[in-house]
């Protein structure tokens, strides 16, 4: 699942910069990482910690969230390295506030830097729900809000029996419906609209989407996002090929990702996608890997927000090779 500072606008998190290497930053990950992680669960607040790292991959990366009993965090891979960690630079603590500020976590008390910042700003929910008394209900409701998968099916479920908790799963399953229909409301009709899509289809599993389907349907009839999606399946051909441990598909698929090779074999998609593509991927947008309970996954942190802004790519040669080291294989 593809993440951005979007997702967790309003939101404070917690970023755990740390080296891979270091035995002592490691475990650090099931003493002070895991207070903080602890600290959220307990307390039911809108804020996230992610751990992030330059060097594990991400089986690597859930298997440590496991063993230090980090289930509630997320973890990322950031290839781009922005806080520069190595065994000379072990550990770095940022906190995004609510308001996208970046600030400076005190890494001996981080999660009293987090208490003090969620007291001045408590942030907001994503799924906002109120009046919920029944302790199932509101642990139904937390895991609906930290994206558990298949939670919001179990609602829907629940909400279709007659019982004492069909109203208050009902209310729950009202405001997921809400946070929806906001969402789909700001769609734009280009790829990063059908990306999108994708996305809230993932998140809010359970609630129809007959709506949202005949939307994707016709967007991919569309000729701009039609060719953006070839463009993005040549680009993880490509990708294919250059993690494959023939020394012949690894340069074809540098090959394939060379600009000359693209116009020549895309000119319509070099002339029609590329512009749009360097348009919907944002200059200041980082894509380490992201794993979340044992599952790979892909997130995005604004890249201004923690490193100085990169130059636009010169050519689509160089926007894929920098894609390339952010982005993960759909």
């Amino acid at each position: 699942m593809a993440r951005s500072t979007a997702d967790f606008a309003g939101q404070h998190v917690l970023l755990y910069h740390h080296c891979g290497h270091c035995l002592r930053v490691m475990a650090s990950l099931g003493t002070a990482a895991k207070a903080v992680a602890d600290w959220i669960e307990q307390h039911k607040k809108p804020a996230w910690l992610i751990t992030v790292t330059p060097v594990l991959e991400p089986a690597a990366i859930a298997d440590v969230l496991k063993s230090k009993g980090l289930s509630g965090a997320l973890g990322a891979k950031d290839v781009a390295n922005a806080e520069n960690i190595s065994t000379n630079n072990i550990l770095q603590m940022w906190l995004l506030r609510p308001d996208g500020r970046l600030q400076m976590a005190d890494m001996n008390e981080p999660v009293k830097s987090l208490e003090a910042a969620v007291a001045a700003n408590p942030g907001v929910f994503r799924i906002p729900v109120s009046g919920l008394t029944a302790e199932p209900v509101i642990a139904a409701w937390w895991r609906l809000e930290r994206d558990t998968p298949d939670a919001l099916k179990e609602l829907t479920m629940v909400s279709k029996k007659k019982d004492s908790m069909q109203e208050p799963v009902q209310l729950v399953v009202d405001a997921a419906q809400n946070a929806f229909d906001s969402a789909y409301a700001t769609v734009t009709d280009d790829l990063s609209g059908y990306e999108r899509l994708v996305h809230l289809a993932k998140r809010f599993d359970g609630l129809d989407f007959k709506v949202l389907k005949a939307r994707m349907a016709t967007m991919r009839k569309d000729p701009t996002v039609k060719d953006e999606l070839k463009a993005r399946d040549v680009w993880q051909k490509c990708q294919t090929m250059l993690l494959s441990p023939k020394p012949k598909d690894q340069a074809a698929g540098r090959d394939g990702l060379a600009w000359p090779t693209w116009s020549r074999r895309c000119p319509k998609l070099c002339m029609a996608s590329a512009p749009q593509a360097l348009r919907h991927q944002p200059r200041s947008r980082l894509r380490p890997w992201l794993t979340d309970r044992g599952k790979a996954r892909n997130y995005g942190v604004a890249e201004a927000a923690i490193r100085k802004p990169r130059l636009v790519p010169r050519s689509l040669g160089e926007f894929l090779r920098r894609f390339a080291e952010r982005q993960s294989l759909a």
